[in-house]
């Protein structure tokens, strides 16, 4: 900007700074008309990256429907959580269990000697001792006369050993506690100490719970595990052991079917389309006002992308035998505006007729002989939305890269223009000088001519 001192019209009763204003704003026009082509820019930008955002969010809601896991919901229930408590993913074995509980799993856990003090030193000789869990390496504990329980403590839990340590009061002294991370005879805890240590872990005395294992039966089928949560017992379900069954017998654990829970997701699935759907809708859709500059109304990739999404969705599944092999057999329906509908009802007949049916059209063959609706889909929805070289991606990418020039351009302008204006206010300053020394030389050459007349 110019700092060329203007004292504006004052010789030639001009406003110079006005006509300098006008002429930079006429100036000014091709950068306003850059700036206006960068705003359309950005806001078809936006509208695309809204629509491949909510592209992305259908593309979450597929890939919840693309595995018979995910399709052949399940749930389980517990004729008693205080026993046993359970729950059931996907594809889990249908049919109801019984299970007792004989023992459950036990981390061990044992205690130092007593001492008098747990910030004391010196109180348990030098040397080492270590800790082995299980058939694991064991870790090596050193002993100094500096040491006390809770030094020792911050040592075994900074150890590679996968126990944890503690100090226990028991009114009259302090004890260090040692404790497997997990549970189970696998993981019970051997002590070695060397002569000139004397903590006392290594006294089987000072096994204050020694490390079990869980016993079950499954209808009369005992078994054992080194975890009171036991997910490999029945297919798809996980049995969390909470208490020993006593006298009252097996606790029946059922596995069923959760239509509902397909419907969820089905649900999800339709609302994110037609989230989809409404927004290419919009950019379509006849307002009856001109379109501007920045209409999408015409755009050739959302017209394919409509077209596209609506074929995969509405398509038949090829290399199924029997009656359900397109969406509308399990009572997804679409509009003519494109938006799609759910009912819940022919869904959960298709369900309970043919539920195998409704995961080999939705998720594909367990073999990979067929490849489901929602596999196919998601290849779609990937081709559209991913980063770098998917074909949305492509378009915002290329509109980011197009305001970068605009940017570029309208700055040269901008300086251009700064120059300009100095140069006009320079000149402007110049007739104001030039035309302030003929003010003063004609007034002058008046009061020369007034002398001589008089």
């Amino acid at each position: 900007m110019s700092t060329i001192a203007n004292f504006s019209g004052l010789a030639s009763g001009l406003d110079t700074d006005q006509i300098v204003t006008q002429l930079v704003k006429l100036e000014r026009q091709p950068i306003a008309r850059l700036e206006d082509r960068k705003s359309d820019m950005r806001s078809m930008s936006q509208r695309f990256e809204n629509v491949r955002n909510l592209m992305r969010t259908l593309g979450d809601k597929v890939r919840d429907l693309d595995s018979s896991s995910d399709v052949l919901s399940s749930k389980a229930s517990s004729s008693d959580e205080k026993i046993v408590k359970a729950s059931a993913a996907g594809g889990a074995s249908i049919g109801s269990f019984g299970i007792e509980v004989l023992s459950l799993a036990r981390p061990e856990r044992t205690y130092s000697d007593v001492f008098a003090s747990k910030t004391d030193t010196g109180l348990f000789g030098s040397g080492q001792f270590s800790i082995q869990v299980g058939s694991g390496s064991a870790a090596t504990i050193d002993v100094d006369a500096n040491d006390s329980l809770e030094t020792l403590a911050a040592k075994i839990n900074s150890s590679d050993a996968k126990v944890t340590a503690g100090i226990i009061f028991d009114g009259t002294g302090y004890r260090l506690q040692v404790s497997s991370e997990e549970s189970g005879l696998a993981n019970a805890l051997t002590f070695s100490e060397d002569a000139g240590v004397s903590l006392g872990l290594s006294k089987a005395s000072n096994e204050a719970v020694a490390a079990s294992d869980a016993v079950f039966k499954i209808d009369g089928i005992t078994m054992t595990r080194g975890s009171n949560s036991v997910a490999d017992a029945i297919p798809g379900v996980t049995l969390t052991l909470n208490a020993t069954s006593g006298t009252q017998g097996p606790t029946t654990v059922s596995i069923e079917r959760d239509p509902e829970a397909l419907g969820d997701k089905l649900d999800a699935f339709v609302k994110a389309y037609n989230a989809v759907a409404d927004a290419v809708n919009k950019e379509f859709a006849f307002t009856g006002t001109a379109k501007t500059g920045n209409s999408l109304a015409g755009d050739s990739t959302l017209r394919t992308l409509q077209s596209r999404i609506r074929d995969d969705v509405m398509g038949s599944v090829s290399g199924l035998s029997g009656n359900l092999q397109r969406l509308t057999d399990l009572g997804v329906e679409i509009a003519k505006d494109g938006k799609l509908s759910l009912d819940e009802e022919k869904l959960k007949s298709a369900v309970a007729k043919d539920p195998n049916g409704v995961a080999d059209l939705l998720a594909g063959k367990p073999d990979g002989s067929v490849e489901g609706l929602m596999k196919r889909f998601a290849k779609t929805i990937d081709t559209y939305t991913r980063t770098g070289d998917g074909v949305l991606s492509t378009r915002i990418d290329g509109y980011s890269s197009r305001m970068r020039d605009l940017d570029s351009r309208i700055d040269d302008m901008e300086r251009r223009l700064d120059k300009y204006e100095e140069r006009m206010r320079a000149r402007f300053a110049a007739m104001e000088n030039v035309i302030s020394g003929l003010v003063g030389q004609g007034s002058q050459l008046s009061a020369v001519a007034s002398s001589l007349g008089g």
